[in-house]
């Protein structure tokens, strides 16, 4: 995360009945990702909202080794 803007508009209780999270990305390049995100209640109530930026980066490769089992009754 680069970075991250949270602004809680009003306090969430029990009361409040079901929130429902909204978030959309805006932009997702080779290197940088950005998105934003609401938290409302079924009136369509305000409770608070959020901004992110994203360092976007390749997942690392899975390398099997040779030679492992996953027999637990097997000699190392």
């Amino acid at each position: 995360t680069v970075e991250l803007h949270l602004n809680f508009v009003r306090p969430v209780t029990e009361a409040t009945g079901r929130i429902v999270c909204e978030a959309i990305v805006l932009h997702s390049g080779g290197r940088i990702a950005t998105a934003e995100a609401k938290v409302r209640d079924e009136a369509g109530k305000l409770y608070a909202h959020a901004s992110t930026t994203c360092s976007v980066s390749p997942a690392p490769k899975r390398y099997v080794c040779a030679g492992t089992s996953h027999d637990s009754n097997a000699k190392l």
